[in-house]
């Protein structure tokens, strides 16, 4: 990294059981301290597990040599070099630390932080891949793997979310404020701990203890707000500042900061807010971006559908009475620039329009199709084809891909 942490580190080393997948990360002031780390990492694991360490996998860097063979040696521990500039040869730990890069980069792009929070977006990183199932797993969870228990994730949250930390009493007097605004950087090493950055102090601390510590918690409600004009409905965002509910306001469909947040918790903060304002509960949502939901809380599926959009496009254009056909588009049709319509007149003999046609045909035979969610593990599945040199005027080809979540399309 060219950026320090707020600790001073410049660099970072992994471990990887390759067992479990269990990930453990550590940040580097310097490479000579990868020794002091695998002895930090070598006790830590040995102790958890009760077991020795056996072998260890590494490339052939210069930090893995010397003192460091030396320390094997010492305690009968077998170490495997992979050969000079054949990364391929350790690709698990190298596709871990391309994974690893490309989550910081996305965590600091997404919460708009400087680059010396590195370090905070890379411990969050390998701390949500823990939790996270793995394919080699067949789905598991690698920290359920490791410990041989459940894992539970009611303590994640939104990286760089708001955040009130607790002021404790012997730290402020009577009419000081018992929280202060933060933001979210992460997990700490133990089970519970929390990391936050105060901007105005400049700091960051940790918080184990989080029975006082306010969580943010949004939820999107109709509001009528009376005056003497008359009636307002507006949107607003329930704030939970450790039992004091204050009000601020929100875009529509703001996005749900805690998602683990039980029902009955949302629900009390309904009744709250029915004591002082005249409230509709939408209740589930039924239309996005003009898609209708369907749900099914039996067979705990949910379908998307654009049935009523295409109709109007039918409609529209006055194919709705078209006879269907089964392809989006047949082989045929071979479209060039050169033959593109340049203006109204141009469209009945234009092989161009006939295809848009033919196109309508296809959604006429399939309108009533929907996007399936929730019938299978949650895997994402990619599938990928392309024709042969189909372009008339470039003789390139024309790729496409399929990628399915769960039994349903996400792209």
């Amino acid at each position: 990294m060219k950026v320090r942490t707020f600790g001073g580190s410049l660099y970072f080393v992994t471990f990887i059981d390759d067992c479990s997948r269990k990930l453990w990360v550590y940040a580097l002031k310097s490479k000579d301290q990868v020794l002091s780390v695998f002895k930090q990492f070598q006790a830590f694991v040995e102790r958890e597990i009760g077991k020795k360490l056996k072998c260890i996998c590494s490339d052939s860097g210069g930090e893995y040599c010397g003192s460091f063979d030396e320390y094997y040696k010492q305690h009968g521990i077998r170490h495997q070099k992979m050969p000079p500039k054949t990364p391929q040869l350790n690709g698990l730990a190298e596709r871990m630390n391309r994974t690893l890069v490309e989550r910081v980069r996305c965590l600091l792009s997404e919460a708009k932080l400087p680059g010396s929070f590195w370090g905070e977006a890379l411990y969050t990183a390998a701390h949500v891949i823990n939790l996270s199932p793995a394919i080699a797993l067949q789905s598991d969870v690698p920290d359920r793997v490791w410990y041989g228990k459940d894992v539970f994730y009611d303590h994640l949250h939104v990286f760089s979310c708001k955040a009130f930390v607790h002021v404790p009493k012997d730290e402020r007097s009577k009419l000081d404020a018992k929280t202060r605004q933060c933001v979210f950087i992460g997990y700490g090493h133990d089970d519970f701990s929390h990391r936050f950055y105060d901007p105005v102090e400049k700091s960051v601390s940790g918080l184990v203890d989080l029975d006082p510590t306010p969580t943010l918690v949004s939820v999107t409600l109709d509001v009528v707000e009376h005056d003497n004009n008359g009636e307002n409905v507006q949107d607003v965002q329930v704030e939970n500042n450790g039992g004091d509910n204050t009000i601020v306001d929100a875009p529509a469909h703001r996005a749900v900061d805690e998602p683990t947040v039980p029902l009955r918790r949302i629900n009390l903060l309904k009744k709250e807010l029915s004591k002082s304002f005249a409230m509709k509960d939408l209740g589930l949502a039924r239309q996005i971006l003009g898609m209708e939901i369907i749900y099914d809380r039996k067979s705990k599926k949910l379908w998307l559908s654009q049935e009523k959009y295409i109709e109007k496009v039918l409609q529209r254009f006055y194919m709705n009475k078209a006879k269907a056909v089964s392809t989006p588009l047949a082989n045929h049709f071979k479209l060039s620039t050169r033959h593109a319509p340049f203006d109204d007149d141009e469209k009945a003999r234009i092989d161009h329009w006939n295809a848009v046609k033919w196109i309508m045909r296809y959604l006429r035979g399939t309108s009533s199709l929907k996007l399936c969610f929730g019938i299978g593990e949650p895997i994402l599945h990619g599938y990928t084809d392309s024709d042969l040199a189909r372009d008339v005027d470039t003789r390139k080809s024309t790729s496409g891909y399929l990628v399915t979540f769960a039994g349903g399309v996400v792209a």
